[in-house]
């Protein structure tokens, strides 16, 4: 196992840039799920990523099955982390408002160290907790000019997001000791295949009535981005970090989203960004700061 240290990295350096591509994603996945029913278009950006994973694992010539007694534990995490998590958040994120998921997905380095102190198998100090703390105070001031309003008519939606981020933290937190034997690119692709296939299945009823006439440019764009980027380059970056800078460390930087897509609204869709939101955006810097240099 490598030993997790307080200096800036390169791991550090491509989780930044991962957010910056989630930032992006956000407005992305949202133009090309006016073409794509919202299971079709998760379904296929798996599929597609599983492929382009698999095709970078063989140039690299590693190893590409894992040992057998490893394969219960691969596929329950790529179930776990890939097709329960998506499907919950996918589904919730249609139920509720986009700020309540801005912020509910902020919980995910909640539950990664809190699991981590339950199960022993990750400690998590005071500053650590702090950062985190300060990390989701500077969400809900990013997201208070929007839709926020947790409850009420939003709340199967709700409970379905924070659902599924607990579900990727435990993800995130077991994902260690596997990482400890493997290569990020390696586990990615063995994980993220098991859960594309797993998500094909379940969205056979919405790919059965999806309305292919109506997919265009923007669709098409928006699946190579999303498959490309956002998921097999950024569960590959993720997966990496867990393996360099520890669960905790990792999952803070997924804080880092809004502030990206906050940004990208503001240069692309020129949204004015205001007081509480560069107010919000200096609190999950510093929890991140904070968070990333304890021990």
């Amino acid at each position: 196992m490598q030993q997790q240290t307080k200096r800036f990295s390169l791991a550090d350096l491509l989780l930044i840039f991962v957010t910056i591509i989630w930032g992006f994603n956000v407005a992305v996945v949202k133009a090309a799920l006016a073409e794509f029913n919202p299971l079709t278009f998760n379904s296929l950006r798996f599929g597609i990523s599983a492929l382009l994973s698999w095709g970078m694992l063989r140039l690299t010539g590693a190893r590409l099955l894992p040992q057998r007694e490893d394969l219960p534990r691969i596929a329950f995490l790529g179930l776990l982390g890939h097709t329960l998590y998506q499907v919950l958040f996918i589904s919730g994120t249609n139920l509720t408002t986009a700020a309540n998921t801005a912020l509910l997905l902020a919980t995910i380095p909640v539950w990664v160290a809190a699991l981590g102190a339950i199960t022993r198998e990750e400690a998590s100090g005071p500053l650590t907790w702090a950062g985190i703390g300060m990390s989701i105070l500077g969400i809900a001031l990013v997201t208070a000019s929007g839709d926020l309003s947790l409850g009420g008519s939003t709340w199967l939606g709700d409970i379905m997001v924070v659902s599924g981020t607990f579900f990727y933290a435990l993800y995130t937190l077991k994902s260690k000791n596997l990482l400890n034997k493997y290569s990020p690119l390696q586990f990615s692709t063995w994980t993220m295949t098991i859960g594309a296939l797993a998500m094909i299945l379940v969205s056979l009823g919405q790919i059965k009535v999806q309305d292919w006439s109506a997919v265009g440019v923007v669709g098409l764009g928006g699946l190579a981005f999303s498959a490309g980027l956002a998921i097999t380059l950024g569960y590959y970056v993720w997966t990496n970090g867990i393996q360099k800078l520890g669960s905790a460390r990792t999952a803070i930087y997924n804080n880092l989203t809004p502030v990206t897509a906050m940004i990208t609204s503001s240069l692309f869709l020129k949204e004015e960004i205001g007081v509480l939101q560069l107010a919000g955006a200096a609190l999950i810097i510093t929890g991140l700061y904070i968070t990333r240099r304890t021990r």
